[in-house]
């Protein structure tokens, strides 16, 4: 994400997953937002598809996000998904860029680099629109692996540990708060694991 904001020549970043497909029309409505909102960022929801049939118990809700059905500047903790957005460049420059700690890496799964992002530049200006519309969709494609009970429970931790991250750069809470997010962390994945697994089972 950070070359690309840097190798980038327009005044707007648009950040599309390599896995998702974005519909005709997706550019066009992005266009029209930036010339009647002139946001600092935007975005809008996703949706998933599949390559293979998911598990009884996997509900789309799981590959999907979504912010309601109205457009609309986004308020405290809200943020945009990070596989459909788009960010003035020259405040990217100024905020000098995303967390390298944060988001995928190579194989090794991880999240939150743009969450962090959207939370200092709230922090950094707070004048600054974030703005949702949710007719700027896009589909994001749910890998098999993705549908697997082990792959949710990571998921769910490194979820955690990556928010943890984000929140201590940001001086949210003190040192002494990450026992309370370890122990969120593991309190959000067994409440994950029962809830897929006895969803399972009731089917």
């Amino acid at each position: 994400r950070n070359r690309g904001w840097r190798e980038a020549r327009g005044h707007y970043v648009g950040y599309l997953d390599d896995d998702a497909i974005a519909p005709a029309g997706w550019l066009s409505l992005a266009e029209r937002i930036i010339e009647e909102r002139r946001p600092a960022a935007f975005g809008g929801p996703f949706y998933p598809f599949y390559l293979t049939a998911k598990p009884v118990w996997f509900k789309d809700a799981y590959g999907a996000r979504e912010l309601g059905e109205r457009s609309g500047v986004l308020e405290g903790e809200e943020t945009l998904s990070g596989g459909n957005f788009f960010v003035r460049r020259e405040i990217v420059e100024r905020l000098g860029g995303f967390d390298p700690r944060l988001g995928m890496s190579g194989r090794a799964m991880g999240y939150g680099e743009e969450t962090e992002f959207q939370w200092r530049l709230r922090r950094e200006m707070p004048e600054a629109i974030i703005y949702y519309h949710p007719e700027l969709r896009i589909q994001h494609l749910v890998w098999p692996a993705k549908m697997r009970l082990t792959n949710r429970l990571k998921q769910a931790l490194t979820q955690g540990r990556d928010n943890w991250t984000a929140e201590r750069s940001l001086g949210k809470f003190p040192p002494a708060g990450r026992l309370r997010t370890l122990r969120a962390m593991a309190t959000e994945s067994l409440k994950i694991a029962w809830m897929l697994t006895a969803g399972a089972w009731l089917r």
